[in-house]
């Protein structure tokens, strides 16, 4: 059936289980320049950013995509136990999350106050769910309720949905359960023709940190052991996309799958078969979309295996990946990628 669409009345070792809740964020152009110089916590050495004054002003969204967003603080009803039961995933090895943990008020944190302040202005928050528990925030510029497949399938119907109206120049993808440790990086800064994600695995890749990492963050060796490997393969929780990559970006699951059989394995490239995550990377590669690191920490509150105790030890200090293969330039292996890539219509 149709999804139901409205504007609300007021203007989050081995494989993470899946919740196929996210928030795509869009953001606005930026009237402040930031530093230049990278921190810790920012990639080195790979491609500069697009902070020139003609690329000031840049717009940018925020949409909330998943089957359940709940504030209303209740602890168990029954849409909430049926949505979580089918959410979580397999209950082994899991990790407790705090009663008292806000992953909304770690987002308003983190998100809605410091993208602002790289920006220049205000961003636009939308949420595409199945299910809304509680009073919707006063923030939230308007919400689409449908309920879809995959959490892909999902995010595709959401862009479609937002960009009907309006077009932004950035959408940044992230789930509403996601208890953010530190402040999303200067959307400003970003290029405008690549994707940035963190990486669930990579090596052979130069000036990484924990931050550019979403699973065995704080260890200073990259999470994939090799000394002549080199890759990464892209976390599906948080990327930002620019308005050049949403029709490869965006995808349903009939032209994703489509876009995978295209793909072909870079030279030396890690793999790791049956991931969700690296059916996300190859359908990126495989499209010729090229992926910069995304400094970010925080973990999944919902999830089972959220690896919570993994993300909050080196949270406010990223370490740096000392031990990461032959640490290639991020160009270098962007040219790998582009040896593979099908690069078709």
């Amino acid at each position: 059936s149709s999804p139901v669409s409205y504007r609300s009345r007021i203007p989050a070792w081995w494989p993470v289980a899946q919740l196929p809740v996210s928030l795509l964020l869009v953001l606005s152009r930026h009237s402040v320049l930031a530093l230049r110089t990278p921190g810790l916590g920012e990639p080195r050495g790979h491609a500069p950013a697009d902070d020139s004054p003609a690329h000031q002003g840049r717009s940018v969204a925020i949409l909330v995509v998943g089957r359940l967003l709940d504030f209303s603080n209740t602890t168990a009803t029954a849409a909430k136990t049926a949505v979580l039961s089918s959410t979580r995933g397999l209950p082994g090895g899991q990790e407790a999350t705090p009663q008292d943990v806000n992953p909304w008020g770690s987002f308003e944190e983190h998100v809605l106050r410091s993208i602002p302040t790289s920006v220049g202005h205000k961003v636009d928050v939308f949420l595409c769910v199945g299910v809304v528990l509680g009073v919707v925030p006063r923030m939230v510029t308007g919400v689409y309720k449908f309920s879809v497949g995959g959490q892909m399938e999902r995010l595709h119907r959401c862009y479609q949905e937002v960009s009907a109206s309006r077009s932004y120049d950035f959408y940044i993808r992230t789930r509403p359960d996601f208890v953010y440790l530190t402040d999303f990086p200067a959307v400003a800064h970003m290029r405008a023709d690549r994707i940035y994600s963190r990486f669930r695995m990579a090596t052979g890749i130069s000036g990484l940190t924990s931050s550019h990492f979403s699973w065995n963050q704080c260890d200073t060796s990259c999470n994939v052991r090799s000394e002549v490997a080199s890759g990464y393969m892209n976390d599906d929780m948080i990327f930002v996309v620019p308005k050049a990559l949403c029709g490869k970006a965006f995808l349903p699951g009939r032209k994703a799958a489509e876009w995978q059989r295209r793909f072909r394995t870079p030279p030396d490239w890690i793999t790791m078969p049956g991931w969700p995550e690296g059916a996300w990377t190859r359908r990126l590669i495989a499209a010729g979309v090229l992926t910069e690191p995304l400094a970010i920490t925080g973990y999944p509150s919902l999830s089972w295996r959220n690896h919570r105790g993994m993300a909050i030890p080196c949270g406010p200090t990223p370490v740096e990946k000392v031990r990461c293969g032959s640490r290639r330039p991020m160009a270098e292996v962007h040219k790998n990628v582009l040896t593979a890539a099908w690069h078709g219509a």
